[in-house]
């Protein structure tokens, strides 16, 4: 990272903390600066942010922090909610209020949520309460396979929305009677503890034709047109980022093995001479094949072209990003077709940074998994349980509520100090606290995931919601379909 100077996302808080312990003038002045400090999500710090804050509140700010120690469910990441149990003895004059009032979820939900999170051994007892009451229970499902779940959950949102076809009705799926609330599409929300499981859901819809946003980390920046566009624009900023030239490299295919690409870094780093300058005499001094010497070339050409575009004038990033985009489809060898999608998407995303072209690039680089998320679009949502953080929907799926699944366990986890299924209970308790009305929880036999076959029970965060809550309905056949008698249009025939 240093040779391509770069920093990673736990940099942006680290190397802070190091300014402002080693520099105490820079210390005093964003004391002097920063009265007021809140912090939300403070369950899920790790130890640097921690530090950060303390150092940011050492001169007297008024701190605020907002947490809920049931919904700590970054651990995979160093966060520890313990810090937020710690924190008065951080500070010992803060003043603590507990909100014990839920506005999202029906009291049903919140029971069910409350008798599984109470099983967590370190847990706060606390009971959360809704004026929202209503005497709708849990439903659980059990599917044959993997791919049974992810039709009967479709099914299922058929039946909300009272039929999506002719042939809803007419085969049976749907009878036309709508029961409970008519429902829109951005009603439902599918979610998942891993997302090798949207697969099987994205199929079921695609068969039904209902429409649906998948929502997954670098849905949109991680597409290879977006970051080969991406890359051309980082190397006008940073030249020496070796991460950017290497997506350009193997852009259309992998010419470059690690060796080629190792050997190419350590001569652009002694070199003195711009980078499509170096490039060419990289190129010219052999050590290469011919097809990587060509493309050498070629992204020294493309690196020259944007370059020219952007020392013309002051361009909008709007503009760079096209340009950006049409030389990068040159490199992956494609054609951009004047209604391109992806570049209309593109340069929307960049009209508001104006001529900002390093605040868009960053901000492009710190999306997270739910950022590709549009609560406007009226479709069915899927997205795992960690992406639902802080979301909420009136009708929630919860599928693969099995053992080995949810709670989803590492090998490598074994050794933890805390116990890796409180934090997976923590999860479930998340997903549960998503939904208004409804909850459908589901559960298959019979998996196939990650190469292998697995059949494991189902969850033991089921058995911990009493059964009183859950309704367990019998598996429907479908519908026979009626006789229909031979009209006088039949005895024509």
């Amino acid at each position: 990272m240093r040779a391509s100077q770069a920093v990673d996302f736990d940099d942006l808080v680290a190397l802070p903390v190091q300014l402002l312990e080693q520099h105490r003038d820079v210390l005093a002045a964003l004391h002097a600066r920063y009265r007021w400090l809140s912090v939300d999500e403070y369950q899920d710090v790790n130890l640097a942010q921690v530090r950060l804050l303390s150092l940011l509140a050492a001169g007297g700010a008024n701190l605020c922090v907002i947490g809920d120690p049931d919904q700590a469910i970054y651990g995979f990441r160093g966060a520890d909610y313990r810090y937020f149990q710690r924190f008065h003895d951080d500070y010992p004059n803060a003043m603590r209020y507990q909100l014990t009032q839920n506005y999202r979820s029906a009291q049903h939900i919140l029971d069910a949520a409350m008798q599984v999170i109470g099983h967590n051994p370190d847990r706060t007892a606390m009971q959360i309460w809704s004026e929202f009451v209503d005497d709708v229970k849990l439903d659980v499902r059990a599917a044959a396979t993997d791919k049974a779940e992810a039709e009967q959950v479709v099914h299922q949102i058929e039946q909300l929305v009272g039929g999506t076809s002719y042939f809803s009705l007419d085969s049976g799926r749907v009878d036309g009677a709508a029961r409970g609330p008519m429902r829109s599409f951005a009603d439902f929300a599918v979610l998942y503890r891993l997302g090798a499981q949207a697969r099987l859901f994205v199929e079921a819809l695609d068969r039904s034709g209902i429409p649906y946003q998948s929502v997954g980390p670098s849905l949109f920046y991680g597409r290879k047109a977006i970051s080969t566009a991406l890359a051309l624009l980082w190397l006008q900023i940073n030249p020496s980022s070796a991460v950017h030239l290497s997506i350009l490299l193997t852009a259309r295919r992998n010419d470059f093995s690690s060796a080629a690409l190792q050997n190419l870094h350590h001569q652009l780093r002694t070199a003195e001479t711009p980078l499509p300058q170096a490039l060419r005499a990289a190129a010219a001094a052999g050590g290469f094949t011919t097809a990587q010497r060509r493309r050498l070339l070629e992204c020294a050409q493309a690196l020259e072209s944007l370059h020219q575009t952007a020392a013309n004038a002051a361009p909008a990033v709007a503009q760079l990003a096209a340009s950006a985009y049409q030389l990068g489809a040159e490199l992956r060898g494609v054609k951009v077709e004047p209604e391109d999608e992806l570049l209309r998407e593109l340069i929307a995303r960049t009209i508001p940074y104006g001529a900002r072209l390093l605040d868009f690039l960053a901000f492009a680089a710190l999306q997270s998994e739910a950022d590709g998320y549009d609560p406007r679009a009226d479709r069915v949502t899927l997205m795992s349980l960690h992406a639902a953080k802080g979301l909420e929907f009136p009708v929630v799926f919860i599928a693969g509520c099995e053992e080995g699944l949810l709670p989803y366990l590492r090998v490598e986890e074994k050794d933890q100090n805390e116990d890796p299924v409180a934090e997976e209970r923590r999860l479930f308790y998340v997903g549960l606290t998503r939904a208004r009305e409804r909850i459908l929880l589901s559960h298959a036999r019979r998996r196939f995931l990650f190469g292998r076959h697995m059949e494991n029970p189902s969850s033991r965060f089921l058995d911990e919601i009493e059964e009183a809550l859950k309704r367990v309905p019998p598996r429907e056949p479908l519908r026979p379909q009626p006789r229909r008698s031979a009209g006088e249009q039949m005895t024509l025939f």
